[in-house]
């Protein structure tokens, strides 16, 4: 099974099927919950491959950090802390 890392793009959750390489959108809060795995069904709804898709613990900490910014700037990716992305906003916006 594929587990990958879920980023945001313009706002937008998405995850990328490392077999077919599409990216898929992912409807926050519609997740079914389950251990540490967050699950958009159980396979990739373009080439079928079996696929989990991994939330931050802190995604809702994440929303909020984004929130202030422009839609074409709300970007997140898995190696960023919620911390990177306050300082992101206070040296381009002036807002935290």
């Amino acid at each position: 099974m594929n587990m990958i890392s879920a980023y945001v793009n313009h706002g937008r959750w998405v995850a990328d099927c490392p077999d077919c390489n599409v990216g898929l959108q992912l409807p926050r809060g519609v997740f079914e919950v389950k251990a540490e795995f967050v699950f958009v069904g159980d396979k990739c709804i373009t080439c079928d491959a079996p696929t989990r898709v991994v939330m931050p613990d802190d995604a809702d900490l994440i929303d909020a950090a984004l929130e202030p910014r422009p839609l074409i700037n709300r970007n997140w990716y898995p190696h960023e802390t919620v911390d990177d992305l306050l300082v992101e906003n206070l040296l381009h916006m002036g807002v935290s």
